[in-house]
């Protein structure tokens, strides 16, 4: 204990901006056909459960304290007594979503916080801070996917809630700044408990899609649009388009997209700076980044950048390839010997070296098969 006389351990707990996700089933026949049984309920239990499986929240820490652990004992109560049986769907994303609730109230930390400055103190707590950030961007990756996963299954319902979509309605725009997407509202009324879903496409072309409840959307206001996880850990400007789709009893939107230019070519040459400090180790990864092909920024011409960074990564994935082809061939040679050797020598002493040798060199065969494999697939 006296290493760390100085330091205060503390612990920090999960908090929500908003409500979180929800458990997953698929629609019913009912929903399917547009038949909803005992509509009002469903509609009431609907509302009930929808801020919760919004995709508007974020996840931070903060230290406990008396006040915050009844706080949270009080709300997973409330969870773990919530039900809902107006339809199959509700009753089981219902049911599943307050578990999910009750974990994520649960899930704490260990933090070390120093009292003091010296270079043992501050660098403990550099480290623990990395990690805790680590461990908040995993949960909020995790919630995040279970919020889609699970706001996806209730789309049948909300559609069959909603107001006949209308392809291009003016009423509603939507733009993308550097970091964010923001939707309009430019009708002359407010909208009512309305279901939010945005594609948001990156560089590359990959979609993610993101849920959001809104219960009252004013007239003439934005809806800022939180991106998922994955959008912001893929660069500062990872959005390059987005499609709208709106659902609400008075008014509902078949889609609308936009597209950035500027974030298009920002994240182009941020994907050209990674590859070219990726292509000497693992040029397959490049490959990879690039596999739909040279990417066009909006009304110009293709990047010829990427056409040179793919020819050059072909070429040094066939010189890997012969490379640890080599490798392990002799590597598989030796292998074959030392356990010709274990096996003669199985039962005598002084026989642990070689036992681990012989391990290790298992291990790494294996490990060089894998990047072998892994090369032969873009040979």
């Amino acid at each position: 204990m006296s290493r760390y006389e100085n330091w205060e351990v503390d612990v920090c707990w999960l908090l929500l901006l908003a409500a979180m996700g929800i458990g997953s089933a698929f629609p019913s026949e009912a929903v399917a056909q547009g038949q909803l049984q005992n509509r009002d309920k469903v509609k009431a239990e609907f509302l009930e459960l929808a801020p919760y499986v919004s995709m508007d929240g974020e996840i931070w820490l903060e230290m406990l304290d008396t006040e915050k652990v009844v706080g949270k004992v009080s709300r997973i109560g409330q969870y773990a007594n919530r039900s809902f049986d107006s339809h199959p769907t509700l009753a089981t994303i219902g049911k599943k979503h307050m578990e999910f609730l009750i974990q994520q109230e649960s899930q704490v930390i260990p933090t070390l916080r120093a009292k003091d400055l010296s270079f043992e103190g501050i660098v403990l707590e550099l480290m623990s801070r990395h990690l805790e950030n680590q461990v908040v961007l995993r949960w909020q990756f995790e919630a995040d996917q279970t919020h889609r996963s699970h706001y996806s299954q209730l789309m049948p319902i909300v559609q069959e809630l909603s107001a006949e979509p209308e392809a291009n309605n003016k009423d509603f725009a939507v733009r993308i700044g550097s970091q964010q997407a923001i939707a309009e509202n430019n009708s002359t009324g407010s909208l009512k408990n309305a279901t939010v879903v945005a594609t948001f496409q990156d560089w590359a072309g990959n979609e993610i899609k993101g849920y959001y409840f809104v219960p009252e959307w004013n007239a003439n206001s934005e809806y800022k649009l939180r991106t998922p996880i994955e959008t912001s850990m893929a660069g500062t400007r990872s959005i390059v388009g987005v499609r709208l789709e709106v659902y609400s009893e008075s008014k509902s939107l078949n889609g609308i997209s936009a597209y950035s230019a500027q974030n298009l070519q920002a994240a182009i040459d941020e994907a050209v700076q990674k590859a070219n400090q990726l292509i000497r180790h693992d040029p397959v990864a490049v490959l990879e980044m690039f596999k739909n092909g040279p990417v066009t920024p909006l009304g110009g011409t293709p990047d010829p950048r990427i056409r040179e960074l793919q020819g050059d990564a072909r070429s040094a994935v066939r010189k890997q390839y012969i490379d640890l082809r080599q490798q392990l061939q002799s590597l598989r040679k030796q292998v074959r010997i030392q356990e010709a050797q274990q096996k003669r020598m199985r039962g005598q002493q002084g026989n642990m070296f070689a036992e681990m040798q012989l391990k290790n060199n298992q291990t790494r065969l294996a490990q060089l098969e894998a990047q072998v494999d892994r090369l032969a697939a873009y040979k």
